[in-house]
């Protein structure tokens, strides 16, 4: 893991030098041959890593992946130094749409905070 780790760090000064200005981690490819590094840890490596060689500025790191199912995972990879995150389970699902509705919605009810406002008593 670690080489791998040194591995993505190192391309990624030489995107970065190359004026590429996004950089994209994505653990698509995994497979049963490539185990994919965890998005935060990957996404931390990278972002110190930059920090160190006074590059991150000049880039900004975007998160593809599959781990991320809550809010607390996708604030974790912000934290962690990611400007935007997709996640592989929404870009692989087609859009469904709901099925028709049977029953006919509830009319709209008056309550006192959507009318307008109340008017002045005098005594």
């Amino acid at each position: 893991m670690e080489g791998a780790i040194e591995r993505l760090c190192r391309e990624a000064t030489d995107a970065v030098l190359a004026d590429i200005n996004i950089l994209i981690l994505s653990d698509r490819a995994t497979g049963p041959d490539r185990t994919p590094i965890p998005a935060a840890l990957a996404t931390a490596a990278v972002h110190h890593h930059l920090i160190r060689q006074g590059l991150r500025m000049q880039t900004g790191l975007v998160i593809e992946t599959g781990e991320a199912r809550e809010v607390h995972h996708f604030c974790v990879l912000a934290g962690y130094g990611a400007v935007g995150r997709e996640p592989l389970s929404r870009l692989s699902r087609p859009w469904r749409r709901s099925a028709p509705r049977t029953a006919s919605p509830r009319p709209p009810t008056r309550s006192a905070r959507t009318t307008s406002r109340p008017s002045a008593r005098v005594s």
